[in-house]
């Protein structure tokens, strides 16, 4: 960059960063994911891990996981998408659950994607 009186003149470098945009969202592997569980499966066990991932780099890139319904039997880690049983399970009293997941970017806007 060049200043200029006609006169006298100085300069300066201008140094751009380019960052990234929040232009992906996250995507998960699979619309839809099918898990059969004992009903003797100890409180505590990971049932299953789902993952999603995002093309943008950075904070943009960073997912966290979260259970839309509040079902006290399950627990998701935000971090990891790792689902674990927080409570007995028992065939009798409910033969089938659907979870619905989400996973969200650490971008602004923030960007998701949902899977059951």
């Amino acid at each position: 960059l060049t200043a200029s009186d006609r006169a006298l003149h100085d300069h300066c470098y201008v140094h751009i960063n380019i960052t990234d945009a929040n232009t992906h969202r996250p995507v998960f592997q699979s619309a839809h994911y099918s898990v059969s569980v004992n009903e003797d499966r100890p409180v505590g066990s990971t049932i299953v891990v789902i993952s999603a991932s995002d093309d943008d780099v950075g904070e943009n890139a960073r997912i966290t996981y979260l259970l839309e319904d509040n079902l006290p039997q399950f627990r998701i880690d935000a971090d990891s998408g790792a689902i674990t049983l927080q409570a007995p399970l028992d065939y009798e009293d409910q033969v089938t659950y659907t979870l619905a997941i989400t996973a969200r970017d650490n971008g602004i806007p923030q960007k998701a994607d949902t899977t059951y």
